[in-house]
């Protein structure tokens, strides 16, 4: 999917009925219901409850609510034991992923970024690389650089080895293993101005996974912007352990079915359609 964010809410509406039709954990008539409604008043409690989706264009009314001490403090020492064995695999497979990477690709091991954190923060993100090394800063998708990728990397990108560092950012507080996956500055800065409420994503820190990943997956464009900042606002509003967990345990799973549904996708003939995925 791409494109940019259309200017009339009731296109926008629209779009993301006919995307949130496509979730692939579930096989319903809501595409039908939401299209029968006729105001974005009408549908949003609908999104809400069937979708896990809190629309940005009706999220004043019912914002996030604010999270008990205890389970901060129970989400934070699950965050420092995740960090930690994580960190500790990060350690024990180093020189093997830096083998890996500089045998294909001359150049660091580590990619660093800007993003934005909790309360609009900016810190540094790092991940192993996996595209060949540009000089070029301009902020971009993910998908847009698709050509950079070299082999090593495509493999740590299918199974999401190449985020295996940002535990080391839990550990310091920066990030959550469960929270708002943190963007660039610059595609934040462009997606506050057009997307209602954006910046609430940033009451909570960020993640590794999150409510939006497991539901949708990573962004590639504004639209599918709009679809993660109403999965994020959704987790704000909703989010205690029991949720945290439950991502946790079934980000691996989706992470699963949705590399399923985009190989078959990727072996059909030009023309042909899957009934649902993204």
């Amino acid at each position: 999917m791409t494109g940019s964010l259309p200017d009339n809410e009731e296109e926008i509406c629209s779009t993301c009925i006919d995307i949130v039709s496509e979730d692939a954990f579930a096989a319903d008539d809501i595409a039908e219901r939401l299209r029968n409604l006729r105001s974005i008043d009408q549908r949003t409690p609908i999104c809400h409850e069937a979708r896990g989706l809190l629309c940005p264009l009706r999220n004043g009314e019912s914002g996030s609510q604010k999270s008990s001490r205890a389970y901060l403090l129970l989400k934070r020492l699950i965050d420092l034991l995740g960090g930690l064995i994580g960190s500790l695999i990060v350690v024990l497979t180093l020189p093997f992923v830096a083998l890996g990477i500089r045998i294909q690709s001359p150049g660091p091991v580590f990619f660093t970024q800007k993003r934005v954190g909790l309360n609009g923060q900016v810190f540094s993100l790092r991940k192993f690389r996996t595209m060949h090394v540009d000089r070029n800063d301009e902020a971009r998708w993910a998908n847009e650089e698709e050509d950079r990728i070299f082999g090593f990397g495509a493999f740590m990108r299918r199974y999401h080895i190449d985020e295996f560092p940002q535990f080391f950012s839990v550990l310091l507080g920066k990030m959550s293993l469960v929270g708002p996956r943190p963007e660039q500055v610059p595609i934040v800065e462009r997606l506050r101005k057009k997307i209602p409420h954006y910046d609430d994503r940033h009451r909570a820190l960020p993640g590794i996974t999150g409510w939006s990943q497991v539901r949708h997956g990573y962004a590639g464009c504004e639209f599918s912007s709009w679809i993660k900042t109403a999965s994020d606002l959704y987790y704000l509003k909703h989010r205690n352990l029991w949720m945290d967990i439950s991502i946790l345990i079934n980000t691996l799973p989706a992470v699963l079915i949705r590399e399923q549904m985009v190989n078959e996708d990727a072996i059909r003939e030009p023309g042909e359609s899957l009934g649902g995925g993204e």
